[in-house]
């Protein structure tokens, strides 16, 4: 974006989040201290609306800073005695199934001799992969405490200032209060943990949601540590959506030439090497047995859609003889819509799978259903047969390619021929492989492509 449209970004004030993210980030980046661009998309989404932190107590309100983080830092959970390594992964933001991508990666960095270690949020469970894993409570002591409140002192005038300019009600101020401080202490608990291990290379998947990790590393390079950042594409992506996920990355690793192509669609796009999915390069060979379970995968999309789709399944596959229908809640997605069709009767408790690998319940199947879900494309690499759920999941550049069904009939009649009709199904697969491999190209050699990739920047540096 050039100065001249940089300056009337800055000058649209109100309008600025009205015209979408980029328009919103650039005015954001253009009036405000780094540290507000890193959290450019939480503040989008609060300014949008969004109850980002859920319902406010009024106790909240009056809390000084970093009350109960001064708690904490007192007395931070001991470190591992060997720690150190050459590639930290920052596992933000953390789910468990994401640590099927990360671990063939790491296997092949700890098989070339690297030292890896993991960087977890201090709630997180240990996930189990191979390298060592450090929580960033641990890094969270009084020196920590000490340099966010100093950073607090810097940024509070700006955090009014950004209030004011955006007419925030006092909830919406209490929340950006709140967010503010919360980057602040990841902040300054990463950075001293960046400090601590000065690792070569940082590798991560995204920091759209944990921006203080981001922060941090942007102080470490201040500080004269150059140390690059990978990130390993998480999911499928379009073009057409308000930004991408890679904002800090010096290097993206992506999955298939498809993302390659839609990133690239973006202004800022970072450089990017199409690697494969080292999660599905990870699986042995498999055909999966045909069964009359048929799974429904949900997404962190649009609700309304979301719930539609939902609702249609369930409404559809109702009473269809021999099929059972199981539902996988995206893991970042609100169970209402689940609860409320547990109270309809629609759907029973027992029929989500809440498993932590998505890829049984996937292979455990004999159709998955679903709206934009990177499952879907999934579900065609593993052998599954995909349907897209309604007319409104067409805003990828993989739904117009995957069995579509508009209605309760035609869905009962897709999924009836797909679980009974070895020749249909046979079909069906054969139409949407293409999808699949344009997702995930070869993925056979993912983890030693993404290896690669790691160890070039570590020898640049």
């Amino acid at each position: 974006m050039s100065l001249q449209e940089i300056e009337l970004v800055a000058g649209l004030g109100m309008e600025a989040a009205k015209s979408g993210y980029p328009a919103f980030e650039a005015w954001v980046s253009a009036t405000f201290p780094s540290a507000f661009t890193f959290l450019a998309w939480q503040l989008y989404r609060l300014f949008s609306g969004d109850m980002l932190l859920g319902a406010l107590k009024a106790r909240q309100r009056l809390l000084a800073p970093f009350t109960l983080e001064y708690l904490f830092a007192r007395v931070p959970p001991p470190l591992p005695a060997e720690r150190r390594a050459e590639v930290l992964v920052t596992f933000f933001p953390y789910r468990q199934d994401y640590a099927g991508l990360l671990a063939p990666v790491e296997e092949e960095l700890q098989r070339r001799g690297v030292r890896v270690a993991n960087l977890l949020p201090p709630e997180a469970r240990d996930p189990g992969l191979p390298g060592v894993s450090l929580s960033l409570g641990s890094y969270a002591d009084m020196r920590s405490y000490a340099f966010a409140r100093r950073r607090w002192r810097e940024l509070s005038g700006q955090v009014r200032r950004f209030a004011d300019e955006r007419s925030l009600s006092a909830q919406g101020r209490t929340t950006l209060t709140l967010l503010v401080k919360n980057y602040l202490w990841q902040e300054a608990a990463a950075r001293a943990a960046l400090a601590a291990e000065r690792p070569r290379v940082v590798l991560g998947l995204h920091y759209m949601t944990d921006p203080g990790v981001r922060g941090a590393i942007d102080l470490h390079r201040r500080a004269g540590e150059r140390v690059p950042v990978v990130l390993l594409q998480h999911g499928l992506f379009s073009g057409d959506w308000p930004t991408h996920d890679f904002h800090g990355a010096d290097l993206v690793m992506l999955w298939g030439e498809s993302s390659r192509s839609e990133l690239a669609r973006f202004p800022d796009a970072p450089h990017a090497v199409v690697v494969g999915n080292p999660r599905l390069g990870a699986l042995e060979a498999h055909a999966p047995e045909p069964t009359f379970t048929v799974l429904y995968a949900g997404t962190n999309g649009d609700k309304e859609e979301g719930r539609k789709a939902l609702h249609m399944a369930l409404e559809a596959l109702r009473g269809l003889p021999g099929v059972t229908l199981r539902v996988r809640p995206h893991p970042k997605e609100s169970r209402a819509t689940y609860d409320e069709a547990v109270e309809m009767g629609l759907l029973a408790r027992d029929q989500i799978d809440d498993a932590a690998d998505p890829y049984d319940a996937v292979r455990g199947a004999s159709v998955v259903l679903g709206t934009a879900s990177t499952l879907l494309p999934e579900a065609v690499a593993l052998g599954v047969p995909a349907v897209l759920v309604a007319d409104a999941a067409g805003d990828t550049w993989w739904s117009p390619r995957l069995l579509r069904a508009s209605t309760p009939a035609q869905l009962r009649e897709v999924v009836s021929g797909l679980v009974r009709d070895a020749a249909y199904r046979a079909e069906t697969l054969g139409r949407e492989r293409a999808v699949a491999e344009d997702a995930f190209g070869d993925p056979s050699h993912a983890a030693a492509a993404a290896a690669d990739a790691v160890l070039e920047l570590m020898e640049r540096r």
